[in-house]
């Protein structure tokens, strides 16, 4: 569904990404591991046109204006002030042209006070909020950028669940994280980014090899340069 060729982003001169090559196709969910700084929230903002001073293509061959299909869950949430949760719900609704849902039975879902204003909600709650308008709006592509981070164990198992039903209609989704965990649950493919370039991608029966590969590689590597700084502190005790 999204073709991605030779992407290349640069902030300052420095590349937050290099040389991208992707294609992400519908039905399915897509993993996107790697440490802070790798180019997953880049690669996202990209997508959605926040960032479009980049060189390289961003195409789909299904979706004439692909973008228009997009719902995206940024790891940064902002809502208005004074603006209540259920305010949000319908005021996504209208932007999307959607006819108004019946929100408090989307809402037995998330058990969220729809009536309190949403700027005052917690991380977990503001979270929910986010995942209520983003199933009620159904898109056809759909981004979450670090989606785990605050909310409770059994909530992250029913979006687990839930992302899963998602894809079976024939959306795209995109999931990126730190941790492998919840990828692993959820995903078709886990590609792993770092210095803005694809290091690796994993298909479902290599999924047993992630924490070993991270493990192995990258932590091994470190844990080697920081002995070989420590060596001379050591000496000169």
């Amino acid at each position: 569904m999204i073709n991605i060729k030779k992407l290349t982003k640069e902030f300052k001169g420095l590349k937050a990404l290099s040389d991208i090559t992707m294609h992400f196709n519908s039905g399915k969910i897509y993993g996107l591991m790697g440490p802070n700084g790798s180019g997953k929230s880049t690669l996202f903002n990209c997508i959605t046109g926040i960032i479009n001073d980049f060189r390289g293509s961003i195409e789909s061959e299904v979706l004439d204006n692909y973008k228009h299909n997009i719902s995206y869950l940024q790891s940064e949430l902002f809502f208005y002030p004074k603006m209540k949760g259920i305010e949000y719900i319908e005021f996504c609704m209208k932007a999307s042209k959607i006819e108004i849902a019946d929100i408090l039975k989307w809402n037995e879902l998330f058990d969220l006070p729809l009536d309190r204003y949403a700027n005052d909600y917690s991380t977990g709650m503001k979270k929910k909020l986010m995942f209520m308008s983003i199933f009620i709006l159904n898109k056809k592509i759909i981004l979450l950028d670090e989606p785990f981070n605050g909310v409770d164990e059994s909530t992250t198992e029913f979006i687990l669940k839930a992302l899963q039903i998602f894809s079976n209609d024939k959306n795209l989704i995109i999931v990126s994280s730190h941790h492998s965990n919840q990828l692993i649950e959820c995903s078709n493919q886990i590609i792993y980014l770092q210095e803005g370039q694809v290091q690796k991608t994993f298909e479902p029966k290599e999924f047993s090899l992630i924490s070993s590969y991270i493990d192995e590689g990258i932590l091994a590597k470190k844990i080697k340069i920081l002995k070989e700084q420590i060596e001379p502190l050591s000496k000169n005790e």
